[in-house]
Formats: C-alpha cells, structure tokens, sequence
C-alpha cells in the first residue's frame, strides 16, 4: 500500500533512456538499511560509496522510511539544506496556450 499514493507511473519511465547518472555529478544521500532483507545491506553500502554519497547507517529493515522516518527526514533535510538554489521550473499558462 506504500505506492498506492503514488498514482499512476509515467510511461517515459519505461521508455526513456538514461544517458548518465546524476549521481556521477551531482551530490548523493543514502540511508543503509542494515537490518535489510530485501537488499543485502554490503550492496547498500557498496552503491553508497560508488557515488560518494553523505551517508547513515539505520538498525531498520528495508522500510526505514516508515520505521525511522525522523531519520530519514533529517537526511532529506540535510541534502534540502545543501542544495545550491535554482530558478522555479516555468509553468506553462493559458496566455501562451498551456505551452
């Protein structure tokens, strides 16, 4: 029931292609699950330390977001805070057609 929220998956998620990963540029932020039994937690640290990412380790199962969420807040936070500032995205309006 966690996706439920989510609605519907765009279909360029299944046919875009990526061409880099932002990782490889952009800071990363990663919470290690080490009670994981869905991803095992060496592969966790591993892609964590491949992007050079911030971060912290939870005594959480895969759902960390849910049963460490004040952790898992205060990382988003953290990476919120470090962020560099960017100009809003444009929205289109109906002066110039919705384009």
């Amino acid at each position: 029931m966690i996706a439920a929220p989510a609605g519907r998956i765009s279909d360029a998620l299944f046919s875009g292609k990526t061409t880099v990963a932002a990782w490889r540029t952009k800071p990363s932020w990663y919470a290690v699950s080490k009670q994981d039994r869905t991803t095992a937690t060496e592969l966790e640290r591993f892609l964590a330390q491949r992007m050079k990412a911030t971060t912290i380790e939870l005594d959480s199962g895969h759902l960390s977001l849910i049963t460490h969420a004040e952790e898992i807040a205060n990382l988003i936070l953290q990476a919120a805070r470090a962020a560099p500032a960017s100009k809003p995205a444009s929205v289109p309006s109906e002066r110039d057609g919705g384009r």
